[in-house]
């Protein structure tokens, strides 16, 4: 089986809601690297990969009220985000190639590759 057929039936294995959260998420990553791209004609430094291919999920902050993550607020924003996103977060990451770590950049945040 071809490498492009392969990748079709994975996306077709997803259900509904697994495939919003993989186009939430792809989106926020390209979002990502076209800001990263334009690092240098903006006169800033460019940033590997490994370090802003990290999508932030969970609240920013440790204080009470903290904001969303990038991902959880676009999650919110597209009406998906509920009780049930842990579980479809961690169904993607067993079924997919993005991984998930717990406490990247604070002790109460999750960040998805």
């Amino acid at each position: 089986m071809a490498a492009q057929d392969k990748a079709l039936a994975a996306w077709q294995a997803l259900n509904e809601r697994q495939q919003t959260y993989m186009r939430i998420i792809y989106r926020a990553d390209q979002e990502a690297e076209r800001w990263h791209k334009g690092a240098w004609s903006r006169g800033e430094r460019a940033v590997s990969a490994a370090e802003w291919r990290w999508i932030e999920y969970g609240p920013v902050g440790t204080f009470k009220g903290a904001s969303l993550g990038e991902l959880q607020q676009a999650l919110a924003d597209a009406g998906v985000r509920s009780q049930g996103t842990g579980s479809t977060l961690k169904v993607l990451q067993t079924t997919t190639s993005s991984s998930c770590a717990r406490g990247r950049r604070s002790s109460r945040s999750t960040t998805w590759t």
